[in-house]
């Protein structure tokens, strides 16, 4: 019996090492919290261990406050005529994101209420900004420095997002480097997690970043880019349609899982750990 608990033990102490252990939580936001235009006026809903933070309203392509809100415990962006843009007043540099092999960013897109020029009505996130970058982002379609420009101005140097990744109302994925759409997935879908797992050496302008990006869960692409500036890393939120906007829902940025940590790149198609279903007995 004694030898038999202790080779349990050693299969369960196994199992636990390959499946690894939740990277750190930066920072999470459920925005589970009343109504508001004003998005972090309350700081209920928000975790991690850089909680809470500040959102910056960088631009509301409306003109009016409702661009950007909280409705229905969801973050609510381009309600009304335009897009918007948002970001995290922070700069993501922390040290403890290279020491852990690097980053992840994910975020529901969880409704897009207009059914006009679907591949340009989209929810999605960027990241590689500086403050200023991220501050004078503003509409894809006109401005010079969108988050991504839309899909007619792909290909033109139009777009600040060192990465950025959304979901489209056409059931496509679509990731960009500085205004290049690198690739275009077809998901099936509207809604759903997209997610974005990113590979860091350091901060350094220059230095080649490696992205694994995945929906709902399964990996659908890697793709490489470099950092255009030093030490710039401030998260950028975007989205665009009429009407009722684009609903967005369980932001979470964490460190590296610790299974991918100093490990090669996953190929496409693999299942991601969820760090939600690892509990520890």
């Amino acid at each position: 019996m004694k030898t038999l608990m202790i080779l349990l033990m050693i299969c369960c102490a196994a199992g636990l090492a390959g499946a690894g252990y939740p990277g750190q939580v930066l920072f999470s936001d459920n925005y589970n919290r009343p109504n508001s235009t004003d998005i972090d006026s309350s700081t209920v809903g928000m975790g991690g261990v850089l909680a809470p933070m500040v959102y910056v309203e960088a631009f509301e392509g409306s003109g009016a406050a409702t661009s950007i809100q909280i409705m229905n415990n969801q973050l609510n962006v381009a309600m009304g005529v335009g897009m918007s843009s948002l970001f995290l007043d922070y700069n993501l540099i922390d040290a403890s994101i290279p020491a852990a092999g690097g980053f992840s960013v994910s975020i529901d897109v969880t409704g897009i209420t207009t059914a006009d020029d679907t591949g340009n009505r989209f929810g999605g996130f960027g990241v590689g900004h500086t403050r200023d970058e991220a501050l004078a982002a503003k509409d894809s379609f006109d401005s010079a420095v969108p988050f991504r420009p839309n899909l007619a101005r792909a290909n033109q140097g139009i777009g600040v997002s060192d990465f950025y990744v959304d979901l489209a109302l056409d059931q496509n994925l679509r990731i960009w480097s500085k205004g290049a759409l690198l690739e275009t997935i077809g998901v099936g879908a509207a809604t759903g997690t997209i997610r974005a797992d990113f590979y860091v050496a350091d901060f350094n302008a220059g230095s080649t970043v490696y992205a694994e990006v995945y929906f709902n869960g399964v990996k659908k692409s890697t793709k490489s880019f470099t950092w255009d500036h030093s030490n710039a890393n401030y998260i950028g939120i975007s989205g665009r349609t009429a009407a009722a906007g684009v609903f967005l829902d369980n932001l979470l940025i964490t460190t590296l899982y610790s299974e991918k940590a100093g490990m090669p790149v996953p190929s496409i198609g693999t299942k991601a750990v969820d760090p939600a279903a690892l509990v520890l007995q």
